[in-house]
């Protein structure tokens, strides 16, 4: 079972929280747990809901059971917006998918009643939120603890790539470094060959003698 939980603005107005357990077992179904701070209601919105909800959008069964997560979990990208409606009499709650300001439809309802044990319920939520955070605090905490490794190892690698590039770059290979070592004898000897070869006085001087 996953639990979700989140805080919701109803279209009627106001804000209503929200605690989701999701069951895929042997079968689809999300329990519904909602709150106004000082009273809860639960509700059920099982596989028969989803099939009987998909014939009447036209959709396959696995579309409108994703679209009906991404509502009821609130973990859905930026670009999709949806609307949630308890009525008056607390007897109903309903999402709606709304592409357009002037444009919703409904993805599906269900029943809802006061729970038996408002208390139970509230410690029910309260208890998800600490767990949650606890999850979260141990998970920055060992983010933070491997980070410093990953950081060195990175650096480093990009160290050696940075060097291997700086050395292709000077020719340091086999080729290039057989290259750039026999280019100054060469030019060493063409210099002796210069320096070697006699000037103009230096003749004359052994023609006197």
């Amino acid at each position: 079972m996953t639990t979700w939980f989140n805080r919701i603005q109803l279209s009627t107005g106001g804000t209503a929280y929200l605690l989701v357990n999701y069951k895929n077992e042997d079968t689809d179904e999300f329990l519904l747990s909602i709150s106004d701070g000082s009273k809860v209601w639960k509700g059920k919105f099982d596989e028969d809901d989803i099939e009987n909800m998909r014939k009447t959008l036209k959709l396959d069964y696995e579309s409108l059971l994703k679209k009906t997560k991404d509502a009821l979990t609130c973990e859905y990208s930026s670009g999709l917006s949806y609307e949630y409606k308890l009525n008056s009499q607390r007897t109903e709650f309903q999402w709606r998918y709304a592409p357009d300001e002037d444009i919703t439809y409904m993805l599906g309802s269900c029943a809802v009643k006061p729970a038996r044990d408002p208390s139970k319920s509230m410690c029910e939520i309260l208890d998800h939120c600490i767990d949650r955070n606890q999850e979260m605090k141990e998970r920055l905490s060992a983010v933070q603890t491997g980070s410093p490794k990953k950081g060195l190892m990175l650096s480093s690698k990009k160290e050696k790539i940075r060097q291997l590039k700086s050395n292709f770059a000077n020719g340091d290979s086999l080729a290039g470094t057989s290259h750039a070592e026999q280019e100054p004898v060469k030019a060493g000897v063409k210099r002796a060959k210069k320096r070697s070869a006699p000037d103009d006085d230096e003749e004359g001087d052994r023609e006197k003698r």
